[in-house]
C-alpha cells in the first residue's frame, strides 16, 4: 500500500484533487461474473504479452503501433496505475494487433479486468480478440474480464483537457474490479 502523502502526490499529476469511487447503487451497470478466472484456461488471439505476468489481475494493452512509450509516458503511466493501487510491477502488459496474432495463443488465465491505452489498441482488441460490448453498457468484455477503454500516456501528455476523463476512466475499473 502506497504511503498517503505518495499516493495524493500521484493523484495531482493526473490533475485530480479528490478521490471518490461511487458505490454499486450509483448508476454502475452489472458487468458479466469473472469468478472463472481460474477455473480454466482462456486462450485468445490477437494479443502478445510484453511481460508475461499479471500478479494483481489487471491486463494494461497496447496497440501495436503505440507499444513504445516516451520516458515521459511511462513515467505518468506508472503514476496512473499506483493512484488506483495497482503496482506497475505486478501488472501485466501486452501488445493487441494484426502481428500479434502468432500462432502462440494469449491465456488470461491471471487476468481479472483489462486497461486498454488508446482507441486504436481498443479497436484492435474488438478486431482481433473478439471482445465485444455489454449490453446496455459502455464497457466492453472478452471471455468475462471486464475492459476499460482509456486514453494513451502520449495523448494524455499533449492534451491535459484529457486528464479528467482518464481518471474518471481509472476510478471506473478500479470500481469494475472491485465488484468482481
Amino acid at each position: 500500500m502506497l504511503e498517503e502523502s505518495v499516493r495524493q502526490s500521484y493523484l495531482k499529476a493526473m490533475g485530480v484533487t479528490q478521490w471518490q469511487l461511487r458505490t454499486k447503487q450509483d448508476d454502475v451497470p452489472d458487468v458479466p461474473d469473472v469468478s472463472d478466472v481460474s477455473d480454466k484456461p482462456t486462450l485468445i488471439k490477437g494479443l502478445k504479452w510484453l511481460n508475461k505476468t499479471s500478479k494483481n489481475g489487471l491486463l494494461v494493452v497496447l496497440s501495436e503501433q503505440r507499444k513504445e512509450l516516451t520516458p515521459e509516458s511511462r513515467q505518468l503511466m506508472s503514476k496512473m496505475l499506483k493512484g488506483i493501487h495497482f503496482l506497475p510491477s505486478e501488472t501485466g502488459f501486452a501488445i493487441s494487433g494484426e502481428t500479434a496474432s502468432s500462432d502462440e495463443d494469449f491465456s488470461l488465465n491471471s487476468v481479472k479486468a483489462i486497461l486498454v491505452l488508446g482507441n486504436e489498441a481498443g479497436r484492435q482488441l474488438v478486431k482481433f480478440s473478439g471482445a465485444k460490448i455489454v449490453p446496455g453498457t459502455e464497457y466492453f468484455s472478452l471471455a468475462s474480464r471486464t475492459i476499460v477503454i482509456t486514453v494513451h500516456p502520449d495523448d494524455l501528455l499533449s492534451n491535459s483537457d484529457l486528464k479528467q476523463q482518464t481518471w474518471n476512466d481509472l476510478k471506473r475499473l478500479v470500481q469494475l474490479f472491485n465488484n468482481n
